[in-house]
């Protein structure tokens, strides 16, 4: 059984790891056609408006996507489907609302914030065109982990990673743009074409369901889930970009931009942790369930073992040739060299950590994870605050890195004290 499990275990992994190759190229040449299209001044716009919109549609999301992910998960176990739409379509009719809300704010706001916020006036007409991309990406990222709950790792994959970047890349390509606000105009239109795909297809492959019964999940067993969570992934966000959103009021728009794509690069190091995490996540959630945690031992140091081997030859390129990466952005991002050896290092420790957060969150531990969260995020603004006015760019770059990896590792503890094994042991044997 348990080389069964192992050999099911690669396989689908092995794929998640292919469509996650092509999902992180596609970002990468996402990122490459921006810079050389736009210009260093205009991409600086549209990533940090991006960075504020991203940012946004996680706190709308109410900390429900690995909620959404655990039960869903178990009700797909369970060939439950009544149960699987159930907790998409509650999950929507919060998410929804408050995205929309926040969406109609960012437009009206976008003056003040551009100007008072960032001082950068050229990101009003950004900000408006791209307000709506909040709606857009919140729903999105629901539909796509329904998906990935129930098996359809390569379309989950395509939907929320690889799908807007080809539109986005197209339409840079074909309509020759030549500012951020007519990029984020036809991000806002991506978002909402996506939604409508996504939807149809997760009509398409519902399961029938093996249960007569109409299970649902009651309102307060998902707030009880996904309200410790909401914490914790509103301090995902703030570790991973409050450094880059303060350097937007402290940097010019030119060093922005080397920032933003030098981090967008040293996160390319995590997506094996990504394709892994859409492997393991649902297993996690499901073995758990059946009191499997010898299973879930076994699990996490496989995946740890399995995410440190592929990650290692792309930290080393990095940080051996910083200077030719940037330069396929552009002479003028060659700079951004350092930035990216920095970035890159705190990447690494998030993915030789292995999958912390999604075994405290699919094991019930979620309180764990936010109060290893509660202590991150203050620490990466704070570090942001002190080393951004004195270092600027390269101060953002290294608050990003620390932050990072101590939010892993204080996950990791928590690991060790909630589930008794540590996820760094991967160097014992895997019994």
């Amino acid at each position: 059984m348990r080389k069964f499990l192992n050999h099911d275990f690669i396989w689908q992994s092995a794929i998640a790891f292919t469509i996650r190759i092509i999902a992180a190229f596609s970002a990468f040449f996402l990122s490459v056609v921006i810079t050389r299209v736009l210009g260093v001044e205009q991409s600086g716009y549209y990533f940090l408006t991006f960075t504020l919109v991203s940012v946004l549609a996680v706190f709308s999301r109410i900390g429900l996507d690995q909620t959404l992910l655990r039960f869903t998960s178990e009700a797909f176990s369970n060939k439950n489907s009544f149960q699987i739409k159930d907790v998409l379509l509650k999950s929507l009719l919060i998410t929804v609302p408050v995205s929309g809300v926040l969406s109609f704010f960012l437009y009206i706001l976008s003056d003040i914030i551009a100007n008072e916020l960032f001082g950068q006036p050229g990101m009003a007409e950004p900000i408006k065109n791209m307000a709506c991309g909040i709606i857009g990406l919140s729903v999105i990222t629901h539909v796509s982990i329904s998906l990935q709950a129930m098996g359809h790792i390569i379309c989950s994959i395509i939907i929320i990673n690889i799908g807007i970047n080809l539109l986005l890349i197209g339409a840079l390509l074909i309509f020759s743009l030549t500012d951020a606000q007519e990029l984020a105009t036809y991000f806002s239109m991506a978002s909402l074409t996506i939604i409508v795909l996504s939807f149809l297809y997760w009509k398409y492959i519902q399961p029938v369901s093996g249960s007569s019964k109409k299970v649902t999940i009651s309102w307060s067993v998902l707030y009880q889930s996904c309200m410790p969570l909401w914490v914790v992934m509103i301090s995902a966000q703030l570790i991973q970009w409050s450094a880059q959103l303060i350097a937007g009021a402290w940097v010019s728009p030119a060093e922005l931009s080397m920032l933003a794509v030098a981090q967008r690069t040293a996160m390319l190091t995590s997506f094996v942790l990504v394709a892994v995490n859409l492997v393991v996540a649902p297993r996690f959630a499901a073995m758990f369930k059946r009191g499997d945690l010898k299973g879930v031992e076994h699990m996490a140091k496989l995946s740890v073992f399995m995410m440190a081997l592929f990650s290692l030859p792309i930290v080393v390129f990095m940080l051996i040739f910083p200077e030719f990466i940037m330069s396929i952005y552009g002479e003028k991002f060659i700079g951004g060299a350092c930035l990216l050896q920095i970035l890159v290092l705190g990447q690494f420790i998030n993915v030789v950590t292995g999958s912390v957060g999604y075994l405290l969150s699919m094991t019930g531990n979620e309180k764990k994870l936010r109060n290893s969260m509660i202590f991150s995020a203050p620490f990466a603004v704070i570090a942001s605050l002190i080393l951004v006015p004195i270092y600027g760019a390269t101060g953002s770059a290294i608050a990003t890195a620390l932050a990072v990896s101590v939010q892993n590792l204080l996950a990791s503890w928590h690991v060790k004290q909630a589930l008794g094994f540590n996820t760094f042991a991967i160097w014992r044997k895997l019994t």
